[in-house]
């Protein structure tokens, strides 16, 4: 048996908001059909490390050299934007079993039933970087969405979104896809049950576990002028959608918190 066509690619940052840091790639036509690759098949990519993405199809115009991606799977490549890398046509494995770290603050509150909810249907290696954000591709089966951002968020408010957690074992090895029968736990933690459990409850935390608490502004000395831009910016991307579309844009918007570690980031995001 013939071994897969290796294309080389341009890895670029560009991404649709709502496909960041899930796994997913887009190339042009002519680079999917010089793969071999179909919508969502599994490609092996390779940088200065190995890891894996779904596929799907790249904006009308994308030059074929192309790899459109985010800034989370160029990490797991090793690669700085702009960089070539190599990508091939894969099998579709799926994951027997997933061993992740994360903060302890997140681990105390995110049970292995939530953990695998979050990560079904995406693609991992061991020494990934993976979020804990749910795919939002309808094509990809998985549990509720909705339910899963909803407990993701009632207990980790919007630190969910900037969550990093990092592969530490997968059997086989990667790149595997997770899906529902797939043990996941956290290091050193039980695993996943045999089946998913309810979610998108009220999420009151064990005895055991204290709930972090989440600052308010007026806790954060220095930081009132970067609260009231925050402010605005997140009110003109949910209220004033008439407003973007005027200017001929569109309530997409991203806001980049940038500062040393220990300035007060995330507590301002939280609060």
């Amino acid at each position: 048996m013939s071994a897969p066509p290796v294309l080389s690619l341009t890895a670029v940052q560009r991404l649709a908001a709502v496909e960041q840091s899930r796994g997913i790639v887009r190339l042009g036509p002519q680079a999917r059909a010089a793969l071999g690759a179909q919508h969502l098949d599994l490609l092996r990519l390779q940088g200065a490390r190995s890891t894996g993405a779904l596929v799907a199809a790249a904006p009308p115009g994308t030059p074929p050299d192309l790899l459109l991606c985010d800034e989370l799977l160029l990490a797991n490549l090793g690669v700085p934007d702009g960089s070539v890398v190599t990508a091939s046509l894969t099998p579709v494995v799926a994951a027997t079993s997933v061993t992740v770290s994360g903060p302890p603050e997140v681990v105390a509150v995110v049970d292995a039933a939530l953990l695998r909810s979050a990560l079904h249907g995406k693609v991992l290696t061991a020494g990934d970087a993976v979020s804990l954000l749910p795919h939002d591709l309808p094509e990809v089966a998985a549990p509720d969405r909705t339910a899963t951002r909803q407990s993701l968020h009632n207990r980790l408010s919007f630190r969910a979104q900037t969550v990093r957690l990092t592969v530490l074992q997968v059997t086989p090895p990667g790149p595997v896809l997770v899906g529902a029968g797939t043990v996941v736990r956290w290091e050193g933690a039980p695993a996943s049950p045999a089946q998913p459990v309810a979610h998108g409850v009220p999420y009151a935390p064990a005895a055991a576990s204290a709930a972090v608490p989440v600052a308010r502004v007026e806790d954060l000395p220095g930081l009132e002028q970067q609260a009231h831009r925050l402010r605005e910016w997140l009110d003109l991307g949910f209220s004033h959608r008439d407003l973007l579309e005027r200017l001929g844009t569109r309530p997409q918007l991203g806001v980049l918190l940038s500062g040393p570690a220990g300035s007060g980031k995330a507590e301002l995001v939280a609060a």
